[in-house]
């Protein structure tokens, strides 16, 4: 059985998917904490997008 880890508070989130339209698109979130409100998030802080696998692949590695 695995134990699900929560997230801290600066972890990065990778992820690359493949669109309807045959591009890949890298999406890079950050896990931030919210001081007025208590609670905390996954923001986007990065979204782009590329024609080749190989092209997304090699900018996601930047984060990983």
């Amino acid at each position: 059985m695995k134990v699900m880890e929560l997230p801290k508070i600066g972890d990065i989130k990778v992820r690359i998917r493949n669109s309807s339209d045959g591009t890949f698109i890298v999406q890079v979130d950050e896990f931030k904490e919210n001081t007025l409100r208590g609670d905390s998030y996954w923001q986007n802080i990065v979204f782009k997008e590329y024609k080749k696998e190989q092209d997304a692949i090699k900018f996601a590695q930047r984060f990983a």
